[in-house]
């Protein structure tokens, strides 16, 4: 959601999308990001973010490309719609869902990075082959 601290209706709309949050925890993400900071302008900008609160949704599998698609979410601003949105999304995505990222776990930050948000993480220790 792109909202900034001042706007009335992000206010409003701000308890019932982290409801909607920590019900899909684990399954979607959601994030928030304050255009009240300077610094998030080049993100408003790079999704042509005009109105607030927008609600943005970005395409599964995608998280690490410069051109990821998205589209705006038209549903209502109820915790309850979003939820069924998400959940939707989740079910279309099941397809897609067996892409797998591996990564090779050398240092302590790639685990932090890689594996302390995931809901899963699998590590395998393999013998040296020579």
């Amino acid at each position: 959601m792109f909202s900034t601290e001042d706007c009335k209706f992000c206010k409003k709309f701000n308890g019932k999308y982290k409801l909607a949050a920590a019900k899909m925890k684990g399954l979607v993400k959601f994030g928030i990001v304050n255009l009240s900071e300077e610094s998030n302008g080049p993100i408003a900008r790079r999704f042509g973010i005009k109105d607030i609160p927008t609600v943005n949704i970005f395409e599964y599998g995608l998280k690490m490309k410069r051109k990821s698609k998205t589209y705006e979410y038209m549903g209502k601003r109820e915790w309850k719609a979003l939820v069924v949105y998400a959940t939707n999304l989740y079910d279309l995505s099941s397809k897609e869902r067996d892409m797998i990222e591996i990564h090779e776990l050398t240092k302590q930050g790639v685990w932090d990075r890689e594996c302390q948000l995931e809901q899963y993480c699998v590590v395998v220790s393999l013998p040296h082959i020579s």
